[in-house]
């Protein structure tokens, strides 16, 4: 007889979503078996989804989504890869003027990686993104504080900005503060 064994997915602290189910489960002993992909939108805070490992711990034997591997004498299980984002915060806004200001943050962890980039994003509206308006602070391997300098900015206005941070896993945001510039 011809052992077979288990494929099975676990979704290593997810705190959203559902580990997918591999329907062609049990494989023969010596076969093929497909990774299969992110198919139950997992999530957990703070983190993206990087793929599978045989290791809760990241340190086994890592796979994509249409990897294929040759089924060993046991049961396998793939734990989920999470990359951690990077942690930042925003702080008040200072040195307020009619067209510029000096916009706080700090970087609180790092994440995965060092940082590819951060700074300050800004805008008229709520919520502002790396779309928009922002300062571009290069790269970062420490945490801690910094400084951005928003200029050409409108006498008399409204506006939104949050801190923000570029690891190899994401951008991650501070919360958002709001501030008005002088009118003339």
């Amino acid at each position: 007889t011809i052992n077979q064994y288990n494929v099975s997915y676990n979704g290593n602290g997810n705190t959203g979503g559902t580990v997918p189910i591999d329907s062609s489960s049990p494989y023969d002993y010596n076969t093929s078996s497909t990774v299969l992909g992110d198919t139950g939108s997992l999530k957990r805070i703070g983190y993206v989804f990087a793929g599978w490992n045989t290791q809760a711990d990241g340190s086994g034997t890592s796979y994509s989504a249409g990897n294929i591997f040759t089924m060993p004498a046991n049961n396998v299980t793939l734990y989920v890869l999470w990359h951690k984002l990077p942690t930042v915060t925003t702080q008040a806004v200072t040195e307020i003027t009619m067209i510029t200001a000096t916009a706080n943050g700090n970087v609180t962890d790092l994440g995965v990686s060092n940082l590819t980039q951060y700074g300050h994003v800004w805008g008229r509206s709520e919520n502002p993104t790396i779309n928009g308006n922002k300062t571009e602070l290069a790269t970062k391997s420490a945490t801690g504080a910094y400084t951005s300098s928003l200029t050409g900015l409108s006498p008399g206005t409204k506006y939104y900005v949050r801190a923000y941070a570029i690891n190899e896993a994401g951008t991650a945001y501070g919360d958002q503060m709001s501030f008005t510039t002088f009118s003339e």
